[in-house]
């Protein structure tokens, strides 16, 4: 009788309680994506039979882990289904019956929202009292945090080999992943023998884009685990620019805000190494804030006091350079401006420039010499032509040369 009674009592609260099952949730897509940018996934909340008896509003909250949402402080999603956005990372999604009918069709959360840090960002489900499913979900990621990359002689000579270790888990995109960039005058020869394991199995490809220039790639999209990238043999040689002195490799992510720096491949020793063969040479990029100097080694910004002053290209497809990077790369010391005339004089040991803001000729010792483009004032810095003042001061235009692949002027001394 005991028995009997204690069975009925369980039987009432079973059925007293709120039984939901599971509903199936997912988001549409995991993206990879660079710091502070907004970025767009979308949760689906699949339809579910729990739904066919609610009658009145129910409510659910979405909570992001490392992200902060992007959209309206409050809206609606699709009729029936309406948001507010409690703080930066929690929202409240009310859900309508008689308007939206779960039972029937899948919930569309769209996510928009931007990754604060290096890592994943998911959101949450807290259910509340609705029949919706609690869970964390991915949607994007920023960053290779857990990467390794080692550098390490090859059976060939002239190549090196490279290996790239991810043990993040996460899923990479097909496409560009690494960009690699030789210093020191050498180029990629364009062999390579790529190969991946984990998540890179049959994935990894190398492509030379310039003489200077190659990237690593990935021919389709990843699994969400852990792999290596194996590289074997990429083949370098020097050239008539290389100088005696260290051999570099920029090696920077695409599209992220991961790993970028540069590894010493080794030391370059030209069989002749005299002062006659060796050349020096600045480098300039259309829109990157620093230039290279070989003769230290060295990167220098291009403006001290703003990133964002970077050469760019003229309506007169002319490169141009704030005043003080080209005298300091081409070692000017006498400078000197006139703001009555807005004319800017430069000076080396043998030669005296000038040239005024916005005329399309300057005075060499004397001489008036017609350009192409003319000096300018932007952001509040002086801009010269680089070919031509580089030419005026004695630079022979064999030892100007431009790289319309790679966006760069180099200027040997």
């Amino acid at each position: 009788m005991k028995k009997s009674l204690a069975s009925a009592v369980a039987l009432t609260l079973l059925m007293a309680c709120p039984a939901y099952a599971h509903t199936d949730n997912r988001v549409t897509t995991d993206i990879s994506t660079a710091l502070d940018k907004t970025v767009k996934s979308e949760l689906v909340i699949e339809s579910s039979q729990d739904f066919a008896s609610l009658s009145g509003d129910y409510s659910f909250f979405l909570n992001l882990s490392n992200a902060e949402w992007s959209c309206d402080t409050n809206g609606e999603f699709e009729k029936g289904i309406t948001y507010s956005c409690i703080s930066n990372t929690e929202m409240a999604v009310t859900v309508n019956p008689s308007e939206f009918d779960a039972s029937a069709n899948d919930m569309k959360i769209p996510i928009e929202a931007k990754v604060q840090e290096t890592g994943v960002a998911s959101v949450t489900i807290d259910p509340s009292d609705s029949p919706v499913s609690s869970g964390t979900y991915v949607f994007a990621h920023s960053g290779y945090p857990a990467m390794d990359i080692s550098i390490a002689k090859a059976d060939k000579a002239d190549a090196f080999n490279m290996t790239i270790t991810d043990d993040y888990p996460y899923s990479t995109v097909n496409g560009r992943i690494f960009k690699l960039e030789l210093e020191n005058g050498f180029e990629f020869t364009g062999s390579c023998d790529a190969s991946g394991t984990g998540k890179f199995s049959n994935r990894v490809e190398f492509s030379k884009y310039s003489s200077n220039i190659a990237y690593i790639n990935l021919s389709a999209v990843s699994d969400a685990s852990t792999g290596t990238m194996v590289l074997k043999n990429i083949g370098i040689a020097h050239t008539d620019k290389s100088t005696a002195g260290d051999i570099y490799m920029g090696i920077s992510a695409i599209n992220t805000s991961g790993y970028s720096g540069r590894i010493k491949l080794g030391t370059y020793e030209p069989a002749n190494n005299t002062a006659d063969t060796i050349k020096n040479y600045v480098l300039f990029e259309i829109g990157n804030s620093k230039y290279y100097v070989s003769s230290s080694g060295s990167y220098f910004a291009v403006d001290s006091s703003n990133v964002y002053v970077t050469p760019y290209i003229d309506e007169n497809n002319r490169t141009m350079v704030p005043l003080r990077a080209v005298a300091d790369s081409l070692g000017i010391t006498g400078i000197s401006w006139d703001d009555a005339t807005k004319t800017v004089t430069l000076k080396n040991a043998s030669d005296t420039v000038k040239i005024v803001v916005g005329e399309s000729t300057m005075t060499v010792n004397s001489t008036s010499v017609s350009i192409d483009t003319s000096c300018v004032i932007k952001d509040s810095r002086t801009f010269l032509p680089l070919r031509a003042i580089a030419s005026a001061l004695g630079i022979d235009s064999s030892n100007i040369v431009w790289d319309s692949n790679a966006k760069t002027i180099k200027i040997y001394k």
